[in-house]
C-alpha cells in the first residue's frame, strides 16, 4: 500500500489552509487505498492539530524519523504463516 509522507513544521502557515489541504490529501489517499503519514515538527503544530481535531484524523508522528520508523515497522515481513 503506498504511503505518502508529508512534513508540517513550525514554519508552516497557521491560517488553516495547509491543514485543510492535508485533510483533503488524507481523504484522497484513503479513496485510493493508501495511507498518508504526517511528520509533525514541533509542539505548536501538534497543539494546532489537537485544537482543530486533525490529530484524530491524520496519522501523525513526531518528526520524519518517527514516520520512517513506522513505515519500516509496517513493511517488515511477518512470521511465515
Amino acid at each position: 500500500m503506498p504511503r505518502p509522507l508529508c512534513g508540517y513544521g513550525p514554519g508552516a502557515n497557521r491560517d488553516g489552509c495547509p491543514l485543510h489541504a492535508l485533510v483533503d490529501a488524507h481523504k484522497l489517499a484513503q479513496d485510493d487505498g493508501a495511507q498518508m503519514l504526517l511528520a509533525v515538527g514541533g509542539p505548536a503544530v501538534l497543539r494546532m492539530f489537537e485544537i482543530t481535531g486533525a490529530d484524530r484524523v491524520l496519522l501523525h508522528f513526531p518528526g520524519v524519523a518517527g514516520a520512517l520508523t513506522h513505515l519500516a515497522t509496517a513493511r517488515a515481513p511477518g512470521p511465515p504463516g
